[in-house]
């Protein structure tokens, strides 16, 4: 995974904090729960649903800081801060991008 991807000093601070196999279990939620908001915010139809659009990407943007995971922390703002005044295509293919970077991360993960 590129550097400007992923900072690996907040996974290796949550092994140290909590070991390695309850890292393990929490990054696996944390992917499972990125995979949901994704597909969630994949099936928003109208640009109307900005605050669903908002809920979802918000919640990404915070775990995926705390875990180190600054491409799709920064992806998820940027949905989560211009939703409302860009058009739904525009909306589409940031979340397009989202979900290539949580699946990304995921595969790269060493988890």
């Amino acid at each position: 995974m590129r550097e400007t991807e992923f900072d690996a000093s907040a996974i290796e601070t949550l092994v140290e904090d909590i070991g390695e196999s309850s890292a393990r279990e929490v990054l696996l939620v944390f992917f499972k729960d990125a995979a949901e908001k994704v597909a969630l915010l994949s099936a928003i139809e109208s640009a109307d649903e900005i605050d669903a659009i908002t809920r979802h990407t918000h919640s990404i943007k915070s775990a995926a800081a705390a875990f180190g995971f600054t491409r799709i922390s920064s992806l998820a703002r940027k949905i989560e801060n211009e939703a409302a005044g860009q058009s739904m295509a525009a909306i589409k293919a940031d979340i397009a991008a989202l979900r290539a970077a949580v699946e990304n991360a995921h595969a790269l993960s060493l988890f």
